[in-house]
């Protein structure tokens, strides 16, 4: 018992130094100043049936203070009317906004990879930044990233940006995506590491060098990944490229899903793939998240009655109750950092149910030789 009560005490313990102090990175990294100057940008946005999204996006980009700057726009075959926004700013913007229609995905590439690298293909900048078509960009957001790349000596920048919810549901399952790196991953060593599992990267804002890109083997060397974002950075770390992973939740906005069951669909085919799709740690996450969320909680609250007193249980009832605390403030800090709902740090052991359900929904299609539909494509 008295190892059960230690165990239970050091994992929060642990998660909450590990979460301060990438805070405090991201802290520091948010103070960076932007660049206006530096060579042409080239900002690249896939796009499959984003009409409710895309004009806004767009908007936003074609603001940006930095001085030299291009934005082309992938249609993925949309049926929505993306493609007449698009055509709408080409006309606008005709120096600046110009549009790729894009054609049936070649065999064993999936949609994003593809498109990812259609844009990189026709791009002229001596710098790359993909972003997603539902996100919403200060006008600092180019000449941030130019700056914390330059400051860095970086060739590859990606960050936190500021996730929406839309509903309660959907604000119980993204918030995971957080503690996965805030509190299991030191971020502030992404620089100085070498080892390419430390490393991070959130595909709607990655900013990197031309020429690194393209050395890399570019999202052609991840066009069967789901999260190919991840798989890249990683590739990028071990290949010797600069990283570093950075707060941009002021310059950066996002709704990435539209309600729970778009959160579930969309956590499921990517928190499998972030464990590379391994079934082990699947089958460990299981049997370790009863152990060490819920039955504290009931443990702190309820001893059963035919426990004595004086009985093991009994006396690590103060320890169990200090891990739940500490568990509780793992998530305030999250919460307070990302701006996050109220609620998050009270109702946390479900956003754990929700994240282990997602993969295990995933495990189950995959295992079955089925697919998640993901905006119209199915993905394996």
């Amino acid at each position: 018992m008295i190892f059960y009560a230690t165990f239970c005490l050091a994992i929060p313990s642990f998660m909450l130094a590990f979460t301060v102090l990438n805070t405090l990175w991201l802290m520091w990294s948010s103070l960076i100043p932007q660049e206006t100057t530096g060579g042409k940008v080239s900002v690249l946005v896939p796009a499959r049936n984003e009409a409710a999204n895309l004009e806004a996006c767009l908007e936003s980009l074609i603001r940006q203070e930095y001085e030299d700057f291009e934005i082309i726009v992938y249609d993925d075959q949309s049926s929505d009317g993306t493609g007449a926004i698009i055509e709408r700013f080409v006309k606008r913007y005709p120096e600046t906004v110009f549009m790729i229609r894009g054609g049936p995905l070649p065999e064993g590439w999936y949609g994003k990879p593809h498109a990812l690298h259609s844009l990189a293909k026709r791009a002229r900048g001596s710098r790359l930044l993909f972003t997603d078509a539902d996100t919403i960009h200060r006008s600092d957001s180019i000449g941030k990233a130019a700056g914390l790349a330059n400051y860095y000596a970086a060739d590859f920048v990606s960050g936190y940006v500021q996730h929406k919810a839309a509903t309660l549901g959907d604000s119980l399952v993204f918030p995971m995506i957080y503690l996965l790196t805030m509190g299991y991953m030191p971020l502030w060593l992404t620089l100085q590491s070498l080892h390419p599992r430390i490393s991070h990267a959130i595909g709607q804002f990655v900013f990197v060098d031309r020429a690194a890109y393209l050395l890399s083997g570019g999202y052609e060397s991840v066009k069967d990944k789901v999260s190919e974002d991840v798989h890249f950075v990683r590739r990028m770390k071990r290949q010797g490229y600069r990283v570093v992973f950075a707060d941009l939740k002021d310059q950066v906005s996002c709704r990435m899903f539209k309600d729970y069951r778009h959160a579930i669909d969309g956590i499921s085919k990517n928190v499998y793939d972030y464990i590379e799709k391994k079934f082990p740690i699947l089958a460990a996450a299981t049997i370790l998240l009863p152990l060490l969320v819920f039955l504290p909680i009931i443990l702190s609250i309820w001893i059963p009655p035919f426990f004595p007193a004086s009985s093991p249980l009994a006396r690590i009832q103060p320890e169990l109750r200090l891990s739940v605390l500490l568990s509780m403030f793992v998530w305030f800090v999250v919460a307070l950092e990302r701006k996050l709902p109220w609620y998050i740090p009270l109702l946390y052991p479900v956003i754990y149910v929700n994240t282990l359900s997602a993969a295990w929904r995933a495990h189950r299609i995959f295992s079955q030789g089925r697919g998640i539909v993901w905006k119209g494509r199915i993905v394996r």
